[in-house]
């Protein structure tokens, strides 16, 4: 009998920063560890091959670039100096948990840790929440501290090596789906060249938005609730309460929740429910969805897509002896 294998190909940078998103949005008040991502990752993975139907993990790749280890030096002098001190970048939170992650990611079974470099150089950026501080006037250049900066240096090879492992997959045929953890234009290229190969290519980019060109070149995307994985690694309500994560039956959706949680544009959405694809009533002159209706729906929809992979796969196996 044919297995089903899938792979998973994490941008790791892309990852940590939608993880951290929701970290500080819903949970500010509780410490985000290495382990805590390690979790989330193990989480989605099974969430995607239950979804998927696919019975075997060939590997997860994850992807991302040693944290940086150098002494800077700060752009601004601190009050009462006439010249910048140093920063030593061994010593910061972000190098420490970057360190330990990948520490933690090296002990696991059938997850290859791929390492990029850092560029060797790179600059002091304001950062954008200041920057448009100054714009509106609420801030004045004087009034700037090293604490409005960021030191910017860009990944090198990252995206490359993610292309190079999914074309040998792809070639070798290793697995049969694909599931890509990622959002930029970048992975068009190796996203066509899987799909011409009768690879399943699917995009989870975690709640974020997918650049277009990307979108037209994968079989589908799905992402689950972050949110509520955090809540239980916590055992702690989020704060605000996000809608996503709502579990009362009767609670009712606005079209634009309903939108983010099928993570669909709002305008698609009200063709659906025009055409009664999912149940609705109006409150005054506003739409509005039960939760259970919307569940409802998601899992006919996680069904009918998963029997569509399937169906794919079984012709490529019928036409192509060597699938």
């Amino acid at each position: 009998m044919h297995k089903h294998k899938i792979a998973f190909f994490i941008d790791g940078g892309y990852v940590i920063r939608r993880v951290r998103f929701f970290h500080r949005k819903y949970f500010p008040h509780h410490e985000l560890k290495p382990e805590h991502v390690v979790t989330i990752i193990y989480h989605l993975v099974k969430k995607h091959k239950e979804a998927l139907k696919r019975d075997e993990l060939y590997r997860i790749y994850y992807y991302d670039a040693p944290p940086l280890d150098k002494q800077l030096r700060f752009p601004l002098p601190a009050p009462g100096h006439l010249t910048p001190g140093t920063k030593n970048c061994r010593l910061e939170p972000d190098y420490l948990f970057q360190t330990a992650l990948h520490e933690k990611l090296k002990s696991f079974r059938k997850l290859a840790l791929r390492m990029g470099k850092l560029s060797n150089s790179g600059q002091w950026q304001i950062k954008d929440k200041v920057l448009k501080d100054l714009l509106s006037r609420e801030k004045q250049f004087s009034d700037l501290g090293n604490d409005d900066f960021y030191f910017s240096v860009q990944q090198k090879g990252v995206d490359t090596r993610i292309g190079v492992y999914i074309t040998t997959l792809t070639l070798n045929r290793y697995a049969d789906t694909i599931v890509l953890m990622a959002s930029d234009a970048d992975f068009v290229p190796v996203a066509k060249l899987a799909r011409t190969h009768g690879i399943d290519v699917v995009l989870d980019p975690l709640w974020g938005k997918v650049d277009a060109d990307l979108q037209t070149h994968i079989d589908g995307k799905q992402s689950f609730d972050v949110v509520g994985q955090l809540r239980h690694i916590f055992q702690h309500e989020p704060e605000p309460r996000p809608s996503m994560t709502i579990k009362d039956k009767q609670a009712l959706h606005t079209v634009e929740e309903v939108a983010d949680i099928l993570n669909v544009s709002r305008s698609y959405l009200v063709r659906l429910l025009e055409q009664g694809e999912i149940p609705h009533h109006k409150v005054g002159r506003h739409r509005r969805v039960r939760y259970q209706d919307l569940m409802d729906y998601k899992t006919a929809m996680d069904i009918k897509r998963s029997s569509a992979l399937d169906e794919l796969s079984a012709l490529s196996r019928k036409y192509d002896p060597e699938y």
